[in-house]
Parts: C-alpha cells; structure tokens; sequence
C-alpha cells in the first residue's frame, strides 16, 4: 500500500512539473510614450504557434518590429503579422519548425510595443488570441506610471486644498 501511495505521489508531481507555459513577457510598469520590447515565450518545447490577434484592451498603443525566431522554417509556414489595422496590434502572425526540424522553447516572437503618449489607463493587457503547440498563451498587463511632473502637480495641488482650508 505504501509503495502504491508512494507511485501516485510520483506521477502527480510529474503531471505538475510538465505543466507548460506559453506567454507574453514584457516589462512590469511602462511610461506614456514608452517603446519596449515584448515576446512570446515558452518553457517547453514547440512545433508552431499562431496569434490570431493581439489587443491591447483600447490603450492606443502601436505594435512594431515583429520577428519571429531563428528555427522556425521560413519556406513553409511564416508570417510576421499584420500590425495595427481595425483596433488589432497583430493580427496573423504565424511560425512553424519543419518537416524534421527540431522543436523550439524559450522566445518564439518578438515585437516593439509603444505606449500611447496620452494613455490615462493605470494597466495596460495585452490579450492573445491564438496557442503554441496547442497550448493558450497568456496575457500581459503592464502597470502605467505617472510621469514624475504628473505626481508633483497632484502634491502641489494637495497642498493648495489643504491651505484654503
């Protein structure tokens, strides 16, 4: 009994360990008017991934420079994407490994994201739409902070109210 125990407790930590994850990576906060670099990453090892669309929830902000991978086999199945056309920042983008080619892990695609310079959101998420190797990928939020002239008139004003007072 105790040996059967002991092999159902083997197999679940397998079953956790193998747990892949497919994501966007990107910086934690980011500026308006900020231009920073996100990508797809996986953990475990792909043949193909496809993004249907990538939205940035109404935040304005433009997508640039895609790229995708080193390995992916551009003869048969390789799309960079249409960027920023009907409220869409990627729309298609595609890769696949060839017939024979090994399977890739670590950054799948790359692309520039810039923060629109009027943005008033305090997050900005950016939503996938789309799977590699079968698997959805995950989203991005991004914290906006204040440019520091921002905070210091909010302080200034604070302190205005409080002397009238």
């Amino acid at each position: 009994m105790k040996k059967l125990i002991s092999l159902m407790l083997i197999a679940l930590m397998g079953t956790v360990a193998s747990a892949v994850t497919i994501k966007l990576q990107g910086p934690a906060e980011v500026k308006a008017g900020d231009v920073v670099s996100i990508s797809l990453y996986s953990d475990t090892a792909v043949g193909a991934f496809t993004i249907v669309s990538v939205t940035d929830g109404g935040a304005s902000g433009l997508a640039s420079n895609p790229a995708i991978a080193a390995g992916f086999d551009f003869a048969m199945f390789n799309n960079n994407g249409v960027l920023n056309t009907s409220g869409l920042l990627i729309q298609n983008a595609t890769g696949k490994t060839g017939f024979g080619s090994p399977l890739l892990s670590g950054v799948l695609y790359t692309f520039d994201y810039t923060v629109a310079s009027d943005i008033t959101a305090k997050t900005i998420t950016l939503s996938v739409s789309g799977n590699a190797g079968g698997t959805a990928i995950e989203a991005l939020t991004m914290n906006v902070v204040p440019e520091p002239i921002t905070v210091a008139l909010l302080g200034l004003g604070g302190l205005f109210i409080r002397r009238r007072k």
